[in-house]
């Protein structure tokens, strides 16, 4: 696959961010256990190497990949700083995306289906098989 090279080079980008203070949060808010709180950043960071590599695709941020994803939005000056650094621009998030697919649910599915065959492809790691309980087996709206 020819996107390995700037897989890599984005995850290397992607590890510069620090995270401590926002999964101290999730595991203060949410009761992540640090392991989990761990195992959900590392799939993050996954996240946002994908839509370095992968500008202008939906990307979806699966399972409890989307809760770290919006309690980064919410650290608003982090999330800026940190969206400069990746992408030279701030990301927006655009909560409504599954509701205005409504009308179009095969074009939603198929952007959930791709997102999870790049981590597949990338990573070897399906971000929210049914039997993987840390990694959160709901998908969540594409970014």
């Amino acid at each position: 696959m020819e996107c390995t090279g700037r897989i890599s080079t984005s995850l290397e980008e992607v590890k510069k961010l620090d995270f401590r203070k926002l999964k101290r949060h999730l595991r203060q808010k949410r009761g992540w256990s640090s392991e989990h709180a761990n195992d959900v950043e590392a799939l993050y960071r996954r996240f946002l190497a994908l839509k370095m590599v992968y500008r202008g695709r939906l990307i979806c941020p699966t399972g409890e990949i989307g809760a770290f994803w919006h309690a980064h939005i919410l650290d608003t000056r982090a999330y800026k700083r940190d969206c400069h650094a990746l992408f030279g621009q701030y990301v927006h998030h655009y909560p409504y995306l599954r509701m205005d697919w409504r009308g179009d649910h095969a074009a939603y599915e198929k952007a959930l289906d791709e997102s999870r065959a790049l981590f597949v492809a990338h990573f070897g790691i399906d971000p929210c098989p049914p039997d993987y309980e840390s990694r959160g087996a709901a998908c969540r709206g594409c970014a």
